[in-house]
């Protein structure tokens, strides 16, 4: 044994004599120069500076340069025991954690303040414009596993990594008397809290002013992690804590921004202790995105001070937290990822994101889904059965091509439109899934678009829940008609309706529904039964209307009107907010007179700032419409044009004003 340990001091001597006693501490590894040590066929260590070998004792363990410098490290040889059987697994380690060195580009030590602080990474890098700040391990600055963890975060990620010297260059081991004293001396909180407001700055002002920083953190430094994200939540708008030690529940109640909790099998768990506290006394958005995750066959220190790169199971545990996404998608807070699936096309959203991890099917589980089209049969196979029917937020009913058996469940739902097929109409087609458009199942609707439904028992029910002010904030519905029936029953109106447009509505219920809707900012019907008696409300708070005066289908040789432009010029005195309005008329008289009832028609809107008009006339006109143009102030500023109706049916005109 002796003999075995005057070999080492030898090889010790020619590492020193080889470096010059030059010690640069680069990934807590010194920076010592390549020398000629050379491990032989197994049998003998040579040097070729002094031409001396020596043979090896039988079941010496056979020690490979790397190994060589990595033996009398500082923080190994203080913990080396003192039999060659137990060196075998401390020098596999450090065969390890050499290879691992060598894999990414180092970082530098700065000085910043009093402290020491190894950075790694470029403070350039724009597009991210992130910065990590990560805590150590009780077992301070000068440890390669952490190093390294530093080191290929900033490389796999494209971001500058920073680790203080909290410690000021003092350090634990497990035999430190009196730890947890030590620790509270060495690492308070007071004096932490100023470090990092110190580095918060130092990387903002080296970089941009709106540089983010998020913190990370290993046993001692998960706790760190907690605090930083409670106390100091205006710096750091993330943070992940790693096997973090004394974690207690009032280190964790008072949470300003999100952490991801990771956690080794022998840890105290996570859950429910931590994550129920959390829950119960966080905002709702801290808690919704902390996660919480154990390596349970992992031990305490497994990624760093404790990373054991000669396990495959250890390395596996490694790049399970730094390469699937388990560190990055969390850096980048849920906001980020919602906003980017928001403009993401729903079909690459699930075929691109889904089932990668939990937490972005999460996220994924979480996003607004709009069908503004109907669904074709890939999304219906590759989008709809992943989706939680709360998810939905607009949908497009097709029953004759598919029907969604969980419509009932879309209680999120914002919009909802009833598609038939070509041919079907009022007569003929009954929406079956119409019988879910209730308050009740569908209390956030804002937008309801039916165009075909016949007159069964449920549509004057449903006009009665609408227009009677039960769909708390429905503000645009498009519906195929309306008839009287239901005012009666009515006792509060709708006050959240705002824009109305009706297929077919006849006078009477045109001029029930002006009357009562109180906020109706645009209405736009097509005119059927001529049935009503007028207005009677002196002042209407409409700012747009669309009205068709005549039924679309010829009888005869003429379209037929079933109002009159007398009735218009009525109409249009009760609207004094009118801004814009589309018009479609047909009437029998020469288009002289007609352009001149128009006039009068809109010369009562005072705030008129544009104008459409159609009109469908019989009798070819005596005089151009540049003529007529120049008659009425009105319209000496507008677009006009006449032409021959292609239907053979009368002649057309077309009087615009865009804009006043």
């Amino acid at each position: 044994m002796i003999f075995q340990w005057f070999i080492l001091l030898i090889i010790h001597l020619l590492i020193q004599i080889e470096s010059n006693n030059s010690i640069l501490y680069y990934s807590n590894r010194r920076n010592i120069t390549s020398f000629d040590i050379q491990n032989t066929n197994d049998t003998y260590y040579e040097n070729n500076i002094f031409g001396l070998s020596i043979n090896k004792p039988d079941g010496w363990y056979s020690m490979t340069s790397e190994e060589i410098r990595w033996a009398f490290e500082d923080s190994i040889i203080e913990n080396m025991p003192y039999h060659n059987s137990s060196v075998d697994p401390w020098i596999k380690k450090c065969q390890s954690i050499g290879l691992w060195n060598d894999t990414y580009a180092k970082g530098e030590v700065v000085r910043v303040e009093d402290m020491d602080v190894y950075t790694v990474g470029s403070n350039t890098n724009s597009l991210k414009d992130l910065s990590i700040i990560v805590f150590y391990d009780i077992f301070g600055f000068n440890i390669s596993q952490t190093r390294v963890f530093c080191d290929r975060l900033a490389a796999e990620y494209e971001v500058q990594v920073v680790m203080p010297d909290f410690y000021r260059g003092k350090s634990a081991s497990v035999t430190t008397p009196h730890l947890i004293a030590w620790v509270a001396q060495v690492g308070n909180w007071s004096q932490v809290s100023i470090d990092l407001i110190n580095i918060a700055s130092w990387l903002r002002n080296t970089s941009s002013p709106s540089r983010r920083i998020a913190v990370i953190g290993f046993c001692w430094g998960g706790l760190q992690v907690a605090r930083a994200c409670s106390n100091l939540s205006n710096l750091f708008f993330t943070g992940i804590s790693i096997h973090g030690a004394w974690l207690t529940e009032e280190e964790v109640n008072n949470l300003q921004q999100p952490v991801f909790f990771i956690a080794a099998g022998d840890d105290p768990p996570l859950q429910p202790n931590i994550s129920t506290v959390i829950e119960q006394s966080t905002s709702s958005r801290v808690s919704s995105q902390c996660q919480y995750e154990t390596y349970s066959n992992m031990t305490h220190g497994f990624v760093s001070m404790g990373a054991n790169y000669s396990d495959p199971y250890n390395v596996e545990a490694i790049n399970k937290l730094s390469i699937d996404l388990r560190i990055m998608d969390h850096i980048f807070p849920d906001e980020v990822f919602v906003q980017i699936f928001r403009y993401t096309n729903k079909f690459d959203l699930f075929r691109g994101f889904y089932n990668l991890n939990s937490r972005l099917n999460r996220l994924v589980n979480q996003t607004r889904i709009y069908f503004h089209n109907e669904l074709d049969e890939e999304h219906r196979q590759s989008i709809l059965p992943y989706i939680h029917p709360q998810q939905i937020f607009s949908f497009h009913v097709n029953e004759q091509e598919f029907r969604y058996s969980k419509l009932n469940k879309c209680v999120n739902l914002r919009e909802l439109e009833f598609h038939t097929r070509r041919g079907y109409t009022n007569i003929t087609y009954d929406h079956p899934d119409l019988k879910h458009v209730k308050p009740s199942v569908f209390p956030h609707l804002r937008q309801l678009i039916i165009y075909v439904q016949t007159g069964s028992s449920r549509y004057p029910q449903l006009c009665k829940m609408i227009f009677g002010n039960e769909f708390p904030v429905l503000q645009s519905v498009h519906l195929p008609y309306a008839n009287r029936g239901y005012e009666s029953s009515i006792e509060t109106w709708s006050t959240s309706l705002k824009y109305l447009t009706i297929g077919c509505c006849n006078k009477s219920a045109f001029y029930s529904l002006l009357e009562n809707l109180p906020n109706l900012k645009y209405f736009e019907c097509k005119f059927g039964i001529n049935n009503g008696t007028g207005i009677k409300k002196p002042s209407l708070s409409l700012t747009g209307i669309t009205l068709t005066t005549y039924d679309e289908t010829p009888s005869g040789n003429r379209y037929r009107s079933n109002t009159s432009l007398e009735t218009l010029i009525e109409l249009y005195k009760y609207l004094p907010n009118l801004q814009h309005t589309l018009l479609f008329v047909s009437d029998s008289d020469s288009l002289e007179r007609i352009a001149d009832k128009l006039s009068r028609i809109l010369s009562n809107c005072l705030k008129l700032k544009t104008f459409d008009c159609v009109i469908t006339y019989y009798n070819e006109c005596s005089i151009s419409i540049n003529d007529i143009k120049q008659r009425y102030p009105l319209f000496q500023n507008c677009e006009a044009s006449t032409w021959k109706d292609g239907g053979g049916i009368g002649y057309r005109c077309r009087i615009v004003r865009r804009y006043n």
